[in-house]
């Protein structure tokens, strides 16, 4: 297999790795009892915080993936445009599914 097409297939097994293993924990929560969601409080809406870096990170190396998807023969040339290698691409993409806020904010540009 080109080692260029293996970039997005790594990216889109690291999202379904992280996100399979949160199932259980989205399970456990629907499963609570009544009366513990029913002691929730609604917290006061408070001002978005700042992004984090890698959340930023996760932006830009969606945009990134579609510019690979999108231009599959030129992943080098874009690679070295965003100043990575393939291997900083797939450290990065470990670290980003590794961090919620970041994971959802890659899906969400991803979409």
């Amino acid at each position: 297999m080109n080692r260029m097409k293996l970039i997005p297939l790594l990216a889109a097994l690291c999202l379904i790795f992280v996100a399979a293993c949160e199932k259980p924990a989205e399970e456990e929560a629907a499963s609570a009892a009544p009366e513990e969601t029913a002691q929730v409080e609604e917290a006061p809406v408070e001002e978005a915080a700042p992004e984090s870096p890698l959340v930023k990170e996760a932006r830009e190396l969606a945009a990134l993936r579609a510019k690979i998807e999108a231009n599959p023969d030129q992943v080098e040339a874009l690679l070295a445009e965003a100043k990575m290698t393939e291997e900083e691409l797939a450290a990065k993409i470990f670290e980003i599914s590794a961090d919620p806020a970041a994971r959802a904010a890659y899906a969400e540009s991803a979409n």
